[in-house]
Protein backbone atom coordinates (compact mmCIF):
# COMPACT_ATOMS: atom_id res chain seq x y z
CA UNK A 1 0.00 0.00 0.00
CA UNK A 2 1.33 3.33 -1.29
CA UNK A 3 0.99 6.76 0.70
CA UNK A 4 -1.75 7.82 -1.62
CA UNK A 5 -3.44 4.59 -1.32
CA UNK A 6 -4.00 5.57 2.53
CA UNK A 7 -4.86 9.07 1.59
CA UNK A 8 -7.30 7.67 -0.59
CA UNK A 9 -8.44 5.18 2.00
CA UNK A 10 -8.62 7.59 4.91
CA UNK A 11 -10.13 10.59 2.82
CA UNK A 12 -13.31 8.06 1.95
CA UNK A 13 -13.77 7.25 5.20
CA UNK A 14 -13.84 10.87 6.54
CA UNK A 15 -16.31 11.22 3.45
CA UNK A 16 -18.79 8.40 4.80
CA UNK A 17 -18.89 9.86 8.36
CA UNK A 18 -19.40 13.26 7.50
CA UNK A 19 -21.99 11.96 4.34
CA UNK A 20 -23.91 10.69 7.57
CA UNK A 21 -23.88 13.78 9.80
CA UNK A 22 -26.37 16.51 9.49
CA UNK A 23 -26.45 19.60 10.89
CA UNK A 24 -29.70 21.08 13.21
CA UNK A 25 -32.28 23.03 11.62
CA UNK A 26 -31.96 26.68 12.24
CA UNK A 27 -27.86 26.17 12.80
CA UNK A 28 -27.65 28.23 9.78
CA UNK A 29 -29.16 31.13 11.75
CA UNK A 30 -28.01 30.24 14.92
CA UNK A 31 -24.47 31.31 13.93
CA UNK A 32 -25.33 34.07 11.91
CA UNK A 33 -26.46 35.31 14.87
CA UNK A 34 -23.58 34.53 16.67
CA UNK A 35 -21.61 36.55 14.35
CA UNK A 36 -23.39 39.31 14.51
CA UNK A 37 -23.77 39.60 18.12
CA UNK A 38 -19.63 39.17 18.91
CA UNK A 39 -19.06 42.33 16.42
CA UNK A 40 -21.53 44.12 17.94
CA UNK A 41 -19.96 43.46 21.45
CA UNK A 42 -16.49 44.26 19.56
CA UNK A 43 -18.17 47.46 18.22
CA UNK A 44 -19.34 48.31 22.14
CA UNK A 45 -15.75 47.45 23.05
CA UNK A 46 -14.08 49.75 21.41
CA UNK A 47 -16.45 52.41 21.66
CA UNK A 48 -16.10 52.16 25.58
CA UNK A 49 -12.20 52.19 25.11
CA UNK A 50 -12.09 55.25 23.10
CA UNK A 51 -14.89 56.84 25.78
CA UNK A 52 -12.95 56.20 28.33
CA UNK A 53 -9.43 57.57 26.61
CA UNK A 54 -11.32 60.82 25.71
CA UNK A 55 -12.72 61.37 29.04
CA UNK A 56 -9.02 60.60 30.57
CA UNK A 57 -7.77 63.32 27.84
CA UNK A 58 -10.82 65.61 28.94
CA UNK A 59 -9.18 65.24 32.87
CA UNK A 60 -5.64 65.91 32.26
CA UNK A 61 -6.72 68.63 30.10
CA UNK A 62 -8.76 70.29 32.95
CA UNK A 63 -6.43 69.28 35.68
CA UNK A 64 -3.44 70.68 34.12
CA UNK A 65 -5.21 74.35 32.65
CA UNK A 66 -4.48 77.54 34.56
CA UNK A 67 -6.65 78.92 36.50
CA UNK A 68 -5.33 82.45 36.12
CA UNK A 69 -5.47 84.90 34.03
CA UNK A 70 -2.92 85.55 31.13
CA UNK A 71 -1.86 89.40 31.50
CA UNK A 72 1.03 91.35 30.99
CA UNK A 73 1.97 91.44 34.84
CA UNK A 74 5.98 91.51 35.77
CA UNK A 75 7.55 89.24 38.14
CA UNK A 76 7.64 91.08 41.39
CA UNK A 77 8.62 89.62 45.05
CA UNK A 78 5.84 89.67 47.34
CA UNK A 79 6.78 89.30 51.48
CA UNK A 80 3.80 88.09 53.34
CA UNK A 81 3.13 86.97 57.01
CA UNK A 82 3.20 83.30 57.95
CA UNK A 83 0.33 80.51 55.54
CA UNK A 84 -1.80 82.14 53.93
CA UNK A 85 -3.85 78.40 53.01
CA UNK A 86 -4.53 78.55 49.68
CA UNK A 87 -1.66 76.79 48.33
CA UNK A 88 -3.07 74.50 45.35
CA UNK A 89 -1.60 71.45 43.95
CA UNK A 90 -0.96 71.23 40.16
CA UNK A 91 -1.11 69.00 37.48
CA UNK A 92 2.36 70.19 36.28
CA UNK A 93 3.77 70.41 40.36
CA UNK A 94 2.97 66.64 40.20
CA UNK A 95 4.97 66.33 37.12
CA UNK A 96 7.89 68.00 38.23
CA UNK A 97 8.09 65.71 41.12
CA UNK A 98 7.81 62.84 39.28
CA UNK A 99 10.35 63.86 36.97
CA UNK A 100 12.80 64.73 39.94
CA UNK A 101 12.27 61.74 41.45
CA UNK A 102 13.66 59.64 38.25
CA UNK A 103 16.11 62.49 37.49
CA UNK A 104 17.51 61.78 41.06
CA UNK A 105 17.91 57.98 40.80
CA UNK A 106 19.41 58.22 37.52
CA UNK A 107 22.08 60.68 38.77
CA UNK A 108 22.78 58.65 42.21
CA UNK A 109 23.48 55.41 40.21
CA UNK A 110 26.17 57.92 38.01
CA UNK A 111 27.83 58.84 40.84
CA UNK A 112 27.91 55.44 42.10
CA UNK A 113 29.53 54.12 39.13
CA UNK A 114 32.50 56.64 39.17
Amino acid sequence: MTENDIDRNLSSQVKACVAEIQLPDGFAERLRLSVHRSQRMFRIRILAVTAVAAATAVLAVVLMARTEPHGDRGASIVATHGNRGDERVSGWMLLSVFRDLFRRNRTSKRKEDE
